[in-house]
Order: structure tokens, then sequence, then C-alpha cells
């Protein structure tokens, strides 16, 4: 059996709720699907998940030209 991993870009890392769900607000009023992904003590907003690390490097590249200090998570 593979382990499937999931790749999350994340977009920031708040120890607030509120400010987790404004930045989950932008990001989807900009077409991403974001979600707080769990784990650690801040709540960690990702722009999208992706199921193929080929896909999310891709997906990050594009990103970081937005967002420098956008990263990978992998789960």
């Amino acid at each position: 059996i593979t382990q499937q991993h999931t790749f999350y870009i994340i977009a920031g890392a708040f120890a607030e709720q509120k400010n987790a769900n404004k930045m989950i607000a932008k990001l989807n009023k900009w077409n991403y699907n974001a979600e707080i992904v769990e784990g650690g003590d801040l709540k960690r907003v990702s722009y999208n998940s992706f199921t193929n690390k080929k896909d999310a490097i891709l997906a990050l590249k594009a990103i970081k030209e937005e967002n420098p200090s956008a990263w990978l998570l992998t789960k």
C-alpha cells in the first residue's frame, strides 16, 4: 500500500481564528479552494490542496510570484 499524501500550499499561519477566516475569505474570492489545515498551535490557511506532488509544485511556483512566502506542507 502506498500512503496517500496531501500537499497543501500554505498562504499563512494564524494564532487567531478570525484572522485565518479573513485569509480564507480573501483566497476564496480569488477562486482558490482555501481551507484551514489542522495541526500545531497555529491555524494554517492553504490556497489549495493536491494529491499529486508535481501539480502542487507547479501551483506553488505560480503562487510564489504573488506571494513569495507561500510554502508547501505535506501531510
